[in-house]
């Protein structure tokens, strides 16, 4: 019996056998005649298949077809599983969104050289509000928070430090002659020291900072 499989089917054909007539010079070959067909993706022999033959011939069935056909559908469950998990978390994956969002504020950044509309600081400070957001929810749930927190104060205070720059540079205005406590820079400062006082109380009261009682920060022995 030989087995082929042909597109969709496995094919068990019986060889036959006929023997050369002499006289006529007839045969002498042998002819292929379809026994069985049943389907590629079949994981076990169908029984009225499996009646007609002998232990060998289902032995061989298994190993050219069956066989295959399990390990086949083994790895398109598996492979459904992973792309069923890679999916959910692409779907839960906040970095390629980010990655997204970098081009266009690149290109934001490298065009306001020129001279064109005003920033609009209300749609900025969504930007900032939820790039925080983000991080505050993430280091809720993290094993670890204390690390995502430290990268965000770290980011907080080299925005600092490039504002700082920039404000001390030549070209940045002196205060007028008015009262400067209406201005709109005193107000954004007071309400910055406002802020780090806050995140001080916070740090002391977890003791990662020290008070000026000296209670506080843990210090390795």
């Amino acid at each position: 019996m030989q087995i082929r499989i042909r597109g969709n089917w496995v094919h068990l054909l019986e060889s036959t056998y006929h023997r050369l007539n002499p006289d006529t010079g007839a045969g002498g070959r042998s002819t292929l005649k379809l026994k069985h067909k049943f389907p590629a993706n079949s994981l076990e022999i169908p029984l009225e298949v499996m009646k007609s033959l002998t232990d060998e011939e289902i032995e061989r069935v298994m190993l050219v077809a069956i066989r295959p056909a399990r390990e086949h559908e083994r790895q398109r469950v598996e492979n459904e599983k992973a792309n069923r998990i890679a999916e959910a978390m692409h779907r839960i994956d906040p970095n390629w969104r980010i990655d997204a969002a970098i081009q266009p504020l690149e290109e934001a950044v490298s065009n306001v050289a020129e001279k064109g509309p005003d920033l609009d600081m209300s749609k900025l400070s969504e930007i900032f509000r939820h790039c925080i957001e983000l991080c505050v929810t993430v280091s809720s749930t993290s094993e670890d928070p204390t690390k995502i927190t430290a990268g965000l104060l770290t980011i907080l205070s080299g925005a600092m430090a490039r504002i700082a720059t920039q404000i001390g540079g030549e070209v940045f205005p002196t205060a007028g002659d008015g009262n400067v406590k209406e201005t709109e820079m005193y107000k954004a400062w007071m309400d910055t020291g406002s802020a780090r006082q806050s995140l001080q109380i916070a740090m002391q009261k977890k003791q990662y900072v020290q008070t000026r009682s000296g209670d506080g920060a843990k210090v390795k022995k």
